[in-house]
């Protein structure tokens, strides 16, 4: 009976941890310093050293592309968790003109155009989503990598003016 409570808690848990990082029900109050704060916590558990950095306006940036940077920033993250044996992980976001750049780079092992098709094939979706977030917001999305020299995305998201708060 302990042992299947405690399951249970966990699960419990687990399912609350998953709806936060699905669709946090705040993020258009607290913005993106914040939200990319929560998602770096996962990394840092992890002995992973992450630096954010965000310009003020970039920091009160509302709207499709505050979305779009938030989801963007999760899988690269979690990718970076999950793949790139790093040790340390910088997240920068600043206003381009009338866009959004977000920038996440990583210390780990990074990967050759042969490998990243490769996955690909093997059904493996993570980078293919990042491009899809940004072209669904209007944006684009490069990805820089090469072995034993890292990984950095880029990504730009346009912002309507009114999304500047």
């Amino acid at each position: 009976m302990l042992r299947a409570a405690d399951t249970t808690a966990e699960a419990i848990d687990e399912l609350r941890t998953l709806l936060r990082e699905i669709a946090p029900p705040d993020l258009q109050e607290v913005g993106l310093a914040p939200a990319l704060d929560e998602l770096a916590e996962s990394l840092r558990d992890q002995g992973i050293t992450v630096r954010i950095g965000l310009d003020q306006t970039a920091a009160s940036v509302r709207g499709t592309a505050l979305d779009a940077a938030f989801r963007i920033a999760q899988e690269g993250l979690r990718n970076v968790a999950e793949h790139a044996q790093a040790s340390q992980v910088g997240v920068a976001a600043r206003r381009l003109d009338a866009a959004l750049a977000l920038e996440i780079s990583d210390n780990g092992i990074g990967f050759s155009a042969e490998e990243r098709q490769r996955r690909v094939d093997e059904g493996h979706l993570g980078l293919s989503l990042l491009h899809d977030l940004a072209r669904d917001a209007g944006g684009e999305l490069t990805i820089e990598s090469a072995p034993r020299q890292g990984t950095t995305l880029r990504a730009t998201l346009p912002v309507a003016e009114d999304d500047w708060q």
